[in-house]
């Protein structure tokens, strides 16, 4: 059985930036959910987890430094609650309100953001 704890959410139709095969490509979380083929697991707090076993990564934003990092598996949950719609000139994503995200490179619940907060926001490099 997996452990695991539900901790925060983003909506199905939340978009990922990923990279497989030399490919950078802008998908949903529930088109990465359908792509995955590994078995699903359950866990005890109503999660299901499916393993990805493709090589697909994605970037991965930690203390003020960016990496491509491989994406080992989805998890799904459901989700009754307030969104919050973070709206910054280069990006707009809805979360729960206990999601991180990261201002001044500090991680930080997004209920705690405040109008003027500057966002940490990665630049992608160039798709080729």
């Amino acid at each position: 059985m997996v452990t695991s704890t539900v901790t925060d959410s983003v909506p199905k139709y939340s978009p990922i930036v990923t990279w497989q095969n030399g490919r950078i490509d802008v998908q949903s979380i529930e088109d990465l959910w359908n792509q995955a083929n590994g078995t699903l697991e359950k866990t005890s707090h109503g999660e299901e987890i499916k393993q990805l076993s493709d090589d697909i990564r994605t970037w991965v934003y930690v203390k003020g430094s960016r990496s491509l990092t491989r994406i080992k598996h989805v998890i799904r949950h459901p989700y009754v609650g307030q969104l919050i719609r973070i709206s910054a000139t280069s990006a707009l994503l809805d979360v729960s309100p206990n999601h991180s995200v990261y201002i001044k490179n500090a991680l930080i619940d997004a209920r705690k953001i405040k109008v003027g907060h500057r966002l940490s926001l990665t630049k992608l490099p160039p798709a080729r």
